[in-house]
């Protein structure tokens, strides 16, 4: 039986928290506290969901850092508050001329894939700026949901995607880690859009936006415009069907 695309009580318990967490009524918390406790929440939820399991059943990914055919195949989309706690650890993780480079690195890349389809991108095989030289994610500790959610079991299926530019390869993996990533990509959405630049973003322009926004995280968190959707085109395709999920969940 297939999954469900989301775990609908968890979206909406996540998303009513969020939206109550910023709004100021569970107490101050920073956003990048909010942020890490959805990723945590992320690993607890996908550990529970895989004990049920008979172990004769579980999948576990073949995912390993250096192992990057995904970071150069898929498009990603993260949320504004994703991108801004991106921009968060690179700032407390790198120095300042480490972050002036990174900034260079994603003003190159932002204008070559700003009109590219899913298909475009893929084919195109561009590497993810946030990569390292070795391949791995340079921020892995704050990476989006999505790719927190995108998972394989098996790597021969992954390098054959990759060397056919293939996007839409539905790849062995494993269902708990994509739907509770999934799930809770949502709820933040859902969530941190109330009454705020809603998403979801092109990565790389929603990392680029938080990184040079002037006091990014403050505005962001009071409502100003902060974020477009215009950047990519990809961003732009995906808006409506989110503003319309947004609206549905909402009058429910």
């Amino acid at each position: 039986m297939a999954a469900p695309p989301y775990h609908d009580e968890i979206l909406r318990s996540v998303a009513e928290d969020v939206r109550a967490t910023l709004a100021g009524e569970l107490g101050p918390q920073p956003l990048a506290a909010l942020i890490d406790e959805v990723f945590t929440l992320n690993d607890t939820l996908t550990a529970a969901l895989d004990a049920k399991e008979p172990a004769a059943l579980r999948r576990l990914p073949v995912c390993r850092p250096g192992c990057d055919s995904c970071c150069r195949l898929h498009v990603v989309f993260v949320t504004p508050a994703e991108a801004l706690r991106i921009a968060d650890h690179v700032r407390t993780t790198r120095t300042p001329a480490e972050v002036e480079a990174l900034i260079a690195a994603l003003r190159e890349v932002a204008p070559r894939v700003a009109e590219m389809t899913v298909k475009e991108r893929a084919e195109a095989r561009i590497p993810c700026p946030l990569l390292d030289a070795h391949g791995a994610c340079s921020v892995h500790p704050a990476r989006p949901l999505l790719c927190r959610a995108y998972n394989s079991c098996d790597l021969a299926a992954c390098l054959t995607a990759f060397g056919a530019g293939d996007p839409d390869t539905k790849l062995p993996c494993n269902a708990n880690q994509a739907v509770v990533g999934k799930t809770l990509f949502a709820a933040l959405v859902l969530g941190g859009g109330a009454g705020r630049d809603l998403g979801p973003l092109e990565l790389i322009h929603g990392v680029l936006t938080a990184l040079t926004a002037e006091d990014a995280t403050n505005r962001w968190l009071l409502g100003e415009s902060v974020f477009s959707t215009e950047h990519a085109r990809v961003s732009r395709e995906a808006a409506e069907g989110w503003e319309v999920f947004v609206a549905r969940e909402a009058n429910r």
